[in-house]
């Protein structure tokens, strides 16, 4: 027969067991933001920040990109003029 210790660690090890830690770890995170809702202002900040940052790589990526084709153009229109 095992142990009510022993079965509560062979739990921790098992997909149930790690799924049910994980809700009320969730649980109890959002349990702590419901008593300090302002602890949510940073990462909410910083989720805005994260977007703005993607949004000026992505914009100066398709600007890099649009530029490299026409200097290609440019390029291929130079050589054919034998300049």
């Amino acid at each position: 027969m095992i142990s009510q210790a022993a079965e509560r660690l062979l739990e921790g090890r098992t997909c149930r067991g790690r799924w049910a830690r994980g809700w009320s770890m969730a649980r109890a995170s959002f349990a702590v933001l419901r008593r300090y809702p302002k602890l949510a202002v940073f990462p909410v900040i910083s989720g805005a920040i994260l977007l703005l940052v993607g949004a000026v790589i992505a914009a100066s990526f398709a600007a890099a990109t649009r530029c490299a084709a026409h200097l290609r153009c440019w390029a291929g229109v130079a050589e054919a003029r034998g300049e």
